[in-house]
């Protein structure tokens, strides 16, 4: 059980981190999330192209984020 679990979080660490370099790509690597939240969008982050791959990115945050919560809650969890 605890190597299915490991697998599990390696596999929701790993598709976080496609997300985050996405999001480094499309704003630069250079901002911290703090940096993020209070960033003013300039005109090379209105294009569709950057919309659209953060559309993607906050798709893949949530869905991240309910696989994450129902394997929490999952009985196979070991404490």
């Amino acid at each position: 059980m605890t190597s299915w679990h490991r697998f599990r979080l390696w596999r929701l660490d790993a598709n976080r981190d496609k997300a985050d370099e996405v999001v480094r790509q499309s704003l630069g690597s250079k901002y911290t999330a703090e940096e993020l939240q209070a960033l003013e969008p300039e005109g090379k982050h209105l294009t569709s192209d950057v919309a659209d791959a953060l559309d993607g990115v906050i798709a893949a945050y949530v869905g991240l984020r309910a696989r994450c919560q129902k394997q929490a809650n999952s009985m196979l969890v070991p404490c």
